[in-house]
């Protein structure tokens, strides 16, 4: 599984992966029974730049809240932000984390998909 590595790079935990959101430690067992028992439908929808035309259209969608993956403002070094759209717990969702493109590239790679919106490079 690509969570591990995802989440160590974003510097966040699994659960508040799969949540959408930063977990207080007094919600955290109850959150992780709840994703635990939710089957996880992960498939990965779309992949793009933060700030492209798609991205902006994905914004606009009422249904579909951006979760934001970074507590940084602006990218570090060697690193951009990037938004992924997939669905969680057969639940539709769209998160935006910084990363590099390298580590995007890697992980659609051995994901053996291929889901880059046309405003990627």
């Amino acid at each position: 599984s690509l969570f591990k590595p995802l989440c160590d790079v974003l510097g966040i935990t699994i659960n508040d992966l799969l949540s959408g959101e930063t977990i207080k430690k007094e919600e955290y067992q109850e959150k992780f029974e709840e994703n635990i028992v939710n089957t996880i439908d992960y498939s990965t929808k779309k992949i793009g730049k933060y700030n492209s035309e798609t991205f902006n259209q994905y914004k606009k969608m009422p249904n579909l809240k951006l979760n934001i993956l970074t507590k940084n403002g602006n990218a570090t070094e060697k690193k951009d932000f990037y938004y992924i759209v997939c669905k969680v717990s057969g639940e539709k969702k769209f998160f935006l984390l910084e990363c590099s493109k390298t580590f995007l590239v890697n992980v659609l790679k051995y994901s053996g998909k291929s889901v880059l919106e046309r405003d990627f490079v």
